[in-house]
């Protein structure tokens, strides 16, 4: 896998929000979840978009011993204080350093199999905040940037 070690700034983002309690019904819940947010039309209900064309995923809040997590899904956005639309959320993701890879393919075979491979892979992560950027959404050349919360300490890129 290859990928290049980068500290990001803070990022904020405002979407909404999936609690996945059994990892082992993860894949059902996420696939259901993407269908309504874009059915609903959610990223163009948020507001001060930097960059309109592209959709943020992040997991965060994981519980002990891969216990479940929080899935956002919606815009990286300028300012999230007094701008969250009902039914929404807004974090901002602390400065971090990531492991970062771009991968592009069909939906969301590319997905399933590149989050196979972080999980066998000796990155050394943070379990803070990992996020996938979509730069498109396109089903059959989907381009996909991950960034895997990594521990301070770690430098090497793979």
């Amino acid at each position: 896998m290859d990928y290049k070690i980068i500290k990001r700034d803070p990022i904020n983002v405002i979407g909404v929000k999936l609690q996945v309690a059994e990892p082992n019904q993860a894949l059902y819940q996420i696939g259901q979840f993407w269908e309504t947010f874009r059915k609903n039309n959610v990223k163009h209900q948020i507001p001060n978009k930097l960059h309109p064309q592209e959709t943020i995923a992040v997991y965060t809040n994981y519980g002990p011993q891969g216990e479940g997590y929080s899935l956002i899904l919606g815009a990286q956005v300028q300012y999230i204080i007094n701008n969250i639309p009902q039914g929404m959320v807004g974090i901002e993701i602390p400065e971090q350093t990531y492991a970062v890879f771009s991968k592009k393919g069909t939906l969301p075979e590319i997905i399933k199999k590149t989050w196979q491979e972080v999980w066998k892979s000796p990155i050394p992560r943070a379990y803070t905040y990992d996020f996938e950027i979509y730069k498109n959404e396109s089903l059959d050349s989907a381009e996909v940037e991950f960034n895997i919360a990594v521990r301070a300490d770690y430098t090497q890129a793979g």
